[in-house]
């Protein structure tokens, strides 16, 4: 592990995951950033986790778990989103949300990250769209939606996640 990767521990984390970065959302819930392991391969996730009836962090919905393949592209698209880099248009696109960035999945889905507006607050967004019958790409159930203003901190904590993979990788 790097050294100067600091894993955080509290009473209150999950023990199943590698915390290395934990950003307050509200009250009730925190945005944990993190490694986590499925199939005996490290992915590196940010998600949204909300207190029980017991005040332990529970994993809620909103939370994506990426491959170190494709992190460090979703990074550079996330910080791209802060410098509002000019928005792509295409026929497929959702025109509800700007997006600044799409990649491509090996399973025909696609990554947009972008921006929406939601009650006059800007969120930054990395979320897997699938294509409906009519091609048009909509949105799924796996991704992020970020208000801005944490946007830099899950940022940070993605960062560090990908030089702790890469450092595991021999890199």
């Amino acid at each position: 592990m790097a050294e100067s990767t600091k894993l955080i521990t509290a009473d209150d984390l999950p023990k199943d995951v590698e915390i290395v970065q934990r950003i307050p959302k509200n009250r009730r819930e925190d945005w944990l950033v993190g490694v986590s392991k499925f199939n005996n391969t490290d992915y590196a996730f940010a998600r949204a986790y909300f207190r029980d009836d017991k005040d332990m962090l529970r994993p809620g919905k909103h939370g994506i778990n990426v491959h170190e393949e494709l992190l460090s592209a979703i990074i550079n698209a996330l910080m791209a989103v802060e410098t509002a880099p000019p928005e792509l248009s295409a026929d497929d696109l959702p025109g509800n949300v700007k997006v600044f960035s799409r990649l491509p999945r090996s399973d025909g889905d696609e990554w947009l990250i972008g921006l929406s507006t939601f009650n006059k607050n800007d969120y930054a967004f990395a979320r897997v769209h699938f294509r409906d019958d009519k091609g048009k790409l909509r949105p799924g159930k796996h991704g992020i939606n970020v208000h801005v203003k944490l946007l830099p901190e899950i940022i940070q904590g993605l960062q560090v996640v990908d030089d702790l993979l890469t450092e595991r990788a021999g890199g």
